[in-house]
């Protein structure tokens, strides 16, 4: 990430203070909560929340994982 031109794509404050959250849910807990699948949940969930028309299909694959696994907001890494 570089620095963007185009102020309507910059990054928020409220941005920065969401991830910083989730960061710390995931560290305040033991070290089983940090994994692949609760970081990439977290921010889908948070993504999910600010817009209505987030296509959590293309983040996921983006983030480099596809829906799978075990139970619901389980992800499979692609190879």
């Amino acid at each position: 990430m570089g620095y963007n031109k185009k102020k309507e794509n910059m990054m928020t404050r409220k941005d920065f203070e969401n991830t910083a959250k989730i960061i710390k849910y995931l560290t305040d807990r033991d070290c089983e909560s940090l994994t692949e699948n609760n970081l990439v949940l977290r921010f889908l969930e948070l993504y999910m929340s600010e817009n209505p028309r987030f296509d959590s299909y293309k983040f996921i694959k983006a983030c480099g994982f596809r829906y799978g696994g075990k139970g619901e907001g389980q992800f499979v890494k692609i190879q």
